[in-house]
């Protein structure tokens, strides 16, 4: 259609050229004004009639177009509906089947623990009770050896008790330190320490120093101040400041005395 318009414009551009190059006594202006005013009008009516008709067209195509738009999105968003839905029931299929299998594989671990916790169970109660029954075997056989000793503590208690015995005991316990620390050329028992006197001593040390080339002796005498040390014990265990003090004291002033005896009897200067 434009082309055809483009073709009338140029027929009339023709036209007019071809009037305005005729001789001047020829033209007649009237009819040139009155033929282009002619023409301008019906290329005009054309061209309106054109434009009108390809706007009703458009206007059709746009309205076919917008409908078909519509209808395709109406059946796509239904497509898009139906896959949703579809997806939605697959996912909600493929969930409930994994909460079956993991349900299924708890109960199975359940089981497998509670065996287990069951068999671990038995062992640790029955070496517990093994373990009770060899531990009161341990503790009737240690009641019977403490029953023993008591019964060594109260002969023992019956021995210091006297004051004899106890000396006897105190000896006894020296010599095996002595024994222990010293070779048997290095102290001598039953020594007269102090020159012109009878008073002999339990156990001298011989120590290097004498003028003579001979040795020099070092009187141990064993005390054993087992009441004033028990005394001083259950000072201790009573909490009492006033008593542990006393005790203390007494204990002081016996091993003062025996020292005081020891260098009377047996301290010999050299």
């Amino acid at each position: 259609m434009e082309y055809i318009l483009l073709a009338l414009l140029l027929i009339v551009l023709v036209l007019l050229l071809m009037l305005l190059l005729r001789p001047q006594q020829q033209i007649d202006t009237q009819v040139i004004a009155d033929s282009v005013s002619k023409d301008q009008s019906q290329l005009r009516q054309e061209i309106n009639s054109n434009l009108m008709s390809q706007i009703g067209t458009l206007s059709q195509t746009l309205n076919a177009a917008q409908e078909s738009a519509s209808k395709a999105q109406r059946e796509n968003l239904k497509d898009i509906s139906n896959h949703f839905q579809q997806l939605r029931q697959e996912v909600t299929e493929n969930l409930e089947n994994v909460r079956k299998s993991v349900d299924d594989r708890l109960r199975d671990i359940q089981q497998s623990v509670d065996e287990k916790l069951q068999k671990t169970l038995e062992d640790k109660m029955t070496n517990s009770f093994k373990m009770v029954s060899e531990r009161l075997e341990q503790v009737y056989k240690g009641l019977g050896e403490m029953q023993h000793i008591a019964s060594s503590v109260g002969d023992l208690k019956k021995v210091l008790s006297n004051t004899k015995t106890r000396g006897i005991v105190g000896e006894i316990q020296l010599d095996a330190i002595l024994q222990e620390i010293l070779t048997p050329d290095q102290y001598d028992k039953e020594v007269a320490t102090r020159p012109g006197s009878s008073e002999r001593v339990e156990f001298a040390i011989k120590l290097p120093g004498n003028e003579a080339g001979g040795s020099v002796y070092l009187p141990i005498d064993a005390k054993f101040p087992g009441e004033t040390y028990a005394a001083l014990q259950d000072a201790y265990m009573g909490g009492d400041k006033t008593q542990i003090d006393l005790a203390y004291k007494n204990l002081e002033i016996f091993i003062k005395q025996s020292a005081k005896s020891i260098r009377e009897k047996y301290v010999e200067p050299p």
